[in-house]
């Protein structure tokens, strides 16, 4: 799932965060190959929109997918292979 560039997608970007959801930012970031601001963007985001869940109570922050974020994870994947595409980039280079 790249575009013309060579560069990750974002619906990509949002699956790779979603696969790597039991963690804190800094796991999510490395594995993820995405700066602080790029990784912010996404979490909130999924936060937002009810497809992960941020533990207020721990500091750091863990997150944690949620039903919904692992239905829209299914999703993407089924949409990936039915176009006969990567389903995830972890550890390739974003640029």
């Amino acid at each position: 799932m790249k575009d013309v560039g060579g560069r990750r997608i974002e619906i990509q970007i949002l699956a790779d965060i979603l696969r790597l959801s039991e963690g804190g930012k800094t796991e999510i970031a490395l594995f993820a190959n995405l700066g602080h601001r790029q990784l912010e963007k996404y979490l909130t985001l999924l936060v937002d929109y009810g497809f992960m869940e941020k533990s207020d109570g721990l500091r750091p922050p863990v997150y944690q997918v949620t039903r919904k974020g692992r239905h829209l994870l299914d999703s993407i994947d089924r949409v990936s292979a039915t176009l006969g595409l990567e389903t995830s980039s972890m550890g390739e280079n974003e640029g």
